[in-house]
């Protein structure tokens, strides 16, 4: 259980900061952009919700329907897995268990 939800924190983690990435880097003198293809993939991965608070953050693909409707899938796929798992167990887990070496924030 606790490897289930510290993958979802990575992959939310990292599909925030490929909105990140793609919104502010072509800023840059490079002129680097992320195509689509990586936020389809990490929304199928699991991180529906990170995309959609670096969507809203980030003000960035929020009017293109591909990327919401590649969000939403991922976002009720992962939804599906979230909700087959034994609620129990998810709600004895705390962020020592998920990552046992945590300092915090210093």
């Amino acid at each position: 259980m606790k490897i289930i939800i510290g993958y979802y924190l990575i992959v939310n983690l990292i599909s925030f900061l490929v909105f990140y990435i793609d919104k502010h880097l072509p800023l840059k003198p490079l002129h680097w952009k992320v195509d689509e293809s990586p936020i389809y993939l990490m929304s199928l991965l699991g991180g529906a919700v990170g995309g959609y608070l670096g969507m809203l953050v980030f003000r960035h693909h929020r009017k293109n329907k591909r990327v919401h409707i590649a969000l939403a899938i991922g976002l009720v796929l992962h939804l599906l897995v979230v909700l087959r798992l034994d609620p129990q167990e998810l709600s004895d887990v705390t962020i020592k268990d998920v990552f046992p070496n945590w300092k915090g924030f210093a």
